[in-house]
């Protein structure tokens, strides 16, 4: 008959304890940002804070300043070294660009887009449909 083991109490006390953190954390986080809202929406709300809260509002402001200072220089910075970043990466080999370019040249009957532009330059030489008569 199979007999159970007892789980060490370390287990149960780290999954509880990161369950517990995960929590709360969630809570912080809603917490200041409702904070954070109130104090750009509300006149009244950031009045209150500056007349007996000086010091978070201060606070706010210098986060806000480092933060919010020129934006268009970071986002240029970050997003500009993201895309050279994805570009390289992305980027094919020599081989397969000398594929690409030479094999379109030797099949270059077979593809629609010549296909399309022979149909075209044929239809350009004939008269067009809505010039021609009805032969009755």
């Amino acid at each position: 008959m199979l007999q159970k083991q007892a789980r060490p109490g370390y287990k149960k006390f780290i999954k509880t304890s990161a369950k517990t953190l995960i929590v709360v954390e969630a809570i912080l986080f809603a917490v200041s940002y409702a904070g954070w809202y109130r104090l750009n929406t509300n006149r009244e709300f950031r009045y209150y804070v500056k007349e007996n809260y000086p010091s978070v509002l201060e606070a706010y402001y210098q986060l806000g300043e480092t933060l919010g200072g020129d934006k268009s220089i970071l986002y240029l910075a970050v997003f500009g070294g993201l895309g050279y970043g994805l570009l390289e990466l992305t980027k094919p080999s020599e081989d397969k660009i000398n594929q690409l370019r030479y094999s379109s040249v030797d099949s270059d009957e077979k593809t629609k887009k010549a296909l399309f532009m022979k149909k075209l330059q044929q239809a350009s030489h004939e008269e067009p449909i809505y010039l021609k008569k009805r032969n009755e």
